[in-house]
């Protein structure tokens, strides 16, 4: 998008900005070139026009028109015509929407929800278009996003964007999107991403509307960018409790970390809104790799979510990967694990009080490792803090952060901190050569997340992680009290 023009600007000096086409005022400019309010003259109606800077790259405005031009649809700005101008500038002649960008809607924050809602809803239904003409928008924020005077939202300026047909572009030096909103996997690899990429920012743009903060701030662009790679998000409903439970998982599930735990397609987030609660913004996607496993935890799940038999008369699960490693689901104690590690569910301070799985360890590990705890505190959502097991069978305990604390307030965790978590203990068990690790059902108590979000989100985790290569883990057990 462009920044608003705040300086005098003389139109005079594009006398002959084409035979067809006359600028009428300054809408604004960017790096990619200055935006006009116009006429057509030919055919008497009012339209956008885009001009490139002296020296701009011409490839990327020709291949923005190109992409606009395939998509059709109500919820992306039309392109009409593009013109080569004098001295090889480019002119592309769009359709002019006159009404607010989201970005001032945010700032000046008086719509309803459901307003919100209805407007994130073309914006949905504007990306699905986009992507079945194969097109990633690369830079989708609320400043690329117009209301018209009916209330429509509608998505501009793909300049950024890629096809499947075209070669790729990039500038030198230069990181494509927009740090608030960017995905973690774009940060590296501008070029490699796909349309998960846009899903994430389509994801951190709707959490901006309904919170009215973007997912992550920072005091720099790297601090910012290492909390979209590493930083599980707060939860939208920790910010805004009207959010409806189905809107809250719909954008943890656009705000994933990993790209294949969001949403496959646009179309797959349009049948949750559309359909509101009765849609489940968690059924799994396509994926390849785990369909078997999958499928046979499918069978499994149900008794797993809702035990009858008693504990010493209930078979474990066990799921055999690659390399002889195996993932068990079993009920039992945990603090009775005979392996090298045990997990904790912990809030921020480290307390291990009140009830649960924390308090069950620290009785029986004794206090010296409420003791530990309490120098190493506080710790933030998604880390895992290591201290010896004591008097536990274990060796170690991994306390796993789920709920922070923050200006006298817990926050609650999106269920993407559960995956980091997860990845985190792999992550320590290869530095301290653990070969055999236990896990609670993580942030099922206080932090609110419900079971078989949790279940669900720990299998697909652990799987992929002894499907995707060489770890120290041989052994993990989801143990349910």
């Amino acid at each position: 998008m462009y920044e608003k023009d705040t300086e005098t600007h003389s139109i005079s000096k594009y006398p002959a900005i084409s035979t067809r086409y006359v600028i009428d005022d300054v809408i604004g400019s960017g790096g990619m070139g200055q935006v006009f309010s116009g006429r057509d003259t030919k055919l008497g109606r009012k339209v956008a026009l885009k001009i490139a800077p002296n020296g701009g790259d011409l490839s990327r405005q020709i291949r923005e028109a190109q992409a606009l031009a395939k998509i059709n649809s109500s919820n992306v700005v039309q392109v009409f015509d593009i013109e080569e101008m004098d001295e090889g500038q480019t002119l592309i002649v769009m359709e002019l929407v006159e009404g607010a960008d989201l970005t001032d809607k945010i700032k000046i924050n008086n719509f309803t929800q459901l307003e919100a809602l209805s407007w994130m809803t073309d914006v949905c239904a504007g990306m699905e278009s986009a992507a079945s003409q194969g097109i990633v928008h690369r830079d989708l924020k609320p400043a690329n996003i117009m209301i018209d005077g009916n209330g429509t939202a509608k998505v501009l300026d793909f300049g950024l964007a890629s096809c499947d047909n075209w070669c790729q572009i990039t500038l030198e030096n230069q990181m494509l999107g927009t740090p608030c909103y960017i995905a973690p996997e774009q940060i590296d690899d501008t070029n490699g991403v796909d349309l998960r990429a846009d899903i994430y920012s389509y994801g951190a743009t709707f959490y901006h509307v309904l919170t009215g903060r973007p997912p992550f701030t920072g005091d720099s662009i790297y601090s910012l960018l290492m909390k979209h790679k590493h930083e599980p998000i707060v939860a939208p409903k920790s910010l805004n409790s009207d959010i409806p439970p189905y809107v809250n998982d719909c954008l943890e599930r656009c705000l994933a970390k990993n790209p294949l735990d969001r949403f496959r397609t646009f179309r797959d987030i349009l049948d949750v809104l559309n359909l509101c609660s009765k849609s489940d913004p968690w059924s799994p996607s396509e994926d390849s790799e785990l369909t078997a496993f999958e499928a046979v935890y499918r069978l499994h799940r149900p008794a797993l979510l809702n035990r009858t038999e008693p504990v010493e008369r209930t078979s474990p699960v066990v799921f055999d990967f690659p390399g002889q490693r195996r993932l068990i689901i079993e009920f039992g104690d945990i603090t009775k694990m005979p392996v090298d590690a045990v997990v904790s569910s912990d809030n921020s301070t480290l307390s291990m009080r009140g009830a649960g799985v924390a308090a069950a360890l620290l009785k029986r590990a004794g206090p010296k490792i409420n003791n530990l705890c309490a120098l190493l505190q506080p710790a933030q959502p998604g880390c895992v803090v290591v201290t010896p097991g004591f008097d536990l069978p274990a060796k170690y305990v991994f306390h796993g952060i789920t709920i922070g604390y923050n200006r006298r307030r817990f926050t609650f965790p999106s269920r993407d901190v559960i995956a980091k978590i997860v990845d985190a203990c792999f992550a320590n068990a290869d530095t301290y050569n653990i070969r055999t690790i236990a896990f609670p059902l993580l942030a099922t108590g206080g932090a609110r997340i419900p079971r078989d979000i949790a279940l669900d989100t720990m299998f697909r985790t652990i799987a992929r992680r002894f499907l995707g290569g060489a770890c120290s883990l041989q052994t993990v057990s989801i143990v349910l009290l």
